[in-house]
């Protein structure tokens, strides 16, 4: 097994819109980012200095259509930026709220300026695959769909599923970036995969590298709520960690887990994503502290 430590705390400067949620941010260029929380439904354009030392907001974007979006995965390839809703019911109360099955591609120029965003979904796509289908508009605690993860890699996009686990494996959905928002054959692909040492772990953030992901995971259940007062695949304690996965491999490759968190380890970004192989240093930003407190990492 791989050693995963902290390298360096990361400076993140400027007004932050729901700055104790934090949930995903994609790398644009090695010098732009887009973050966003997993409240409201705006992106902020985030300017990268020093090879991470500091991330500074330079823009708050609102996307069409409002209400709370519940994004959880961010990725940018093709010149797009592509931001995911959760395509769950709430956690808390484990109402259906429309708002949060949505998928945005926002065109970025070559200036670093957001142009207008489209809008799409993946319910059809989570309706129509037998695996999902059985888990789809179900609650997060009792095993109901739930995204957490966005990726890009070689014109596919692929969202990470924290929620459903099936057969005690973790879930990824591949699907051509480009036709679902223009009316073409998407045509998905299930992946599915054993997370070991992480029974009841589902995915929490993936990220492209060459030649496949890395995976940041924890609870693949929320945890009881008011409304909900009973959780599967849910553990107080339960930590995080990381991962590496090759689409076709029934089994990730376990790096470690991730020390002492801050929080919730909701985002993980390759700063060498051109790497194949460890040694990788990622940027972590954590759901529940101020800022995210973001740090870098290295998996050796």
């Amino acid at each position: 097994m791989r050693q995963v430590t902290p390298a360096a705390k990361v400076a993140i400067i400027g007004d932050v819109f729901e700055a104790k949620d934090l949930s995903a941010f994609a790398l644009i260029t090695p010098e732009l980012g887009a973050i966003v929380s997993d409240e409201g439904s705006r992106f902020q354009m985030v300017a990268i200095t020093e090879n991470f030392r500091s991330l500074a907001i330079k823009s708050t974007h609102d996307l069409p259509g409002g209400g709370e979006s519940d994004l959880e995965g961010a990725a940018f390839g093709g010149g797009f930026l592509y931001l995911c809703g959760s395509h769950g019911l709430s956690s808390k109360s484990g109402k259906l709220e429309e708002e949060r099955f949505r998928l945005f591609r926002i065109p970025v120029g070559k200036d670093g300026k957001p142009g207008a965003a489209q809008t799409a979904s993946l319910a059809a796509l989570i309706a129509g695959d037998p695996a999902l289908r059985p888990h789809f508009h179900k609650q997060l605690q009792h095993g109901g769909t739930n995204i957490e993860g966005l990726a890009y890699q070689n014109g596919r996009l692929f969202a990470g599923f924290r929620s459903p686990l099936v057969g005690g494996k973790a879930l990824v959905l591949e699907f051509d970036a480009n036709a679902l928002f223009t009316g073409g054959d998407p045509t998905p692909k299930r992946h599915e995969f054993v997370l070991p040492e992480g029974a009841g772990m589902g995915i929490r953030d993936l990220a492209a590298v060459a030649g496949g992901f890395l995976i940041a995971a924890g609870n693949s259940g929320a945890e009881p709520s008011d409304d909900i007062p009973t959780a599967e695949n849910y553990a107080d304690g339960r930590g995080f960690r990381l991962y590496h996965w090759k689409p076709g491999d029934a089994q990730a490759r376990d790096l470690g887990e991730i020390p002492d968190p801050a929080g919730k380890a909701e985002t993980i970004v390759p700063i060498n994503a051109e790497s194949a192989a460890a040694p990788w240093d990622i940027l972590l930003i954590y759901d529940g502290p101020k800022g995210g407190a973001p740090i870098r990492l290295r998996v050796e």
